[in-house]
């Protein structure tokens, strides 16, 4: 697929109301304890930080909450059935 350039028309009034509007919006503080200053310790991910020696623990609310999502797709697979999943066409649809 070819990239082509393209031009697009935006009304004037248009892009003023756009800076008008960014403006006057009202941006949220930084989250209390984002900053790297303190030991408090925000959870970002499945890895947690490394320790001294370098090991790195999962996380486990995510870990769990990531196991049951997988097991909900395993249920809703049924491939032994011939159902149609969620998301899923059949042959004759994707031709």
């Amino acid at each position: 697929m070819a990239i082509h350039p393209f031009t697009i028309q935006v009304a004037q009034s248009t892009l003023d109301d756009l800076r008008s509007r960014l403006a006057r919006t009202r941006w949220p503080d930084e989250v209390e304890g984002a900053g790297w200053d303190d030991e408090f310790h925000l959870h970002n991910g499945l890895w947690d930080y490394a320790d001294e020696a370098g090991n790195r623990e999962i996380y486990e609310p995510l870990a769990d909450e990531l196991r049951r999502q997988q097991g909900m797709f395993k249920r809703a697979r049924r491939p032994q059935t011939g159902e149609v999943n969620v998301g899923e066409r059949q042959e004759s649809e994707a031709a």
